[in-house]
């Protein structure tokens, strides 16, 4: 009988270390999959939030017409787009620019 006691104590032993392992594994996994989280959340503004910083932060209005407005001519406004506009107390969004004229406009 004593070698049957003896193998159940290396029976529990083997099932305490086995237990052991998956737990620290388990454990390992959550953290990683915590720190990969972590690192996605703090890295998404790369990904998302677009890069505005060439963009021109003033371009001047020239004239206001029903159903056009008329900025002045530089590099920024003659590429086609679509423009905000913000000013103090509002903004709007223009639609895509229309024309580029060739002319220089009457002052």
């Amino acid at each position: 009988m004593e070698a049957i006691g003896g193998e159940d104590r290396q029976k529990g032993a083997w099932i305490r270390r086995r237990r052991w392992w998956l737990g620290a594994a388990g454990a390992l996994l959550v953290a990683a999959l915590g720190i990969g989280v972590a690192t996605a959340w703090h890295f998404s503004d790369r990904v998302l939030v677009p890069d505005h910083s060439s963009w021109a932060r003033k371009a001047e209005v020239e004239a206001v017409r029903p159903g056009r407005i008329v900025l002045a001519r530089d590099d920024d406004t003659e590429r086609p787009g679509v423009y905000g506009l913000e000013w103090p107390g509002g903004h709007a969004i223009i639609g895509k620019s229309a024309r580029l004229w060739a002319c220089p406009l009457p002052t």
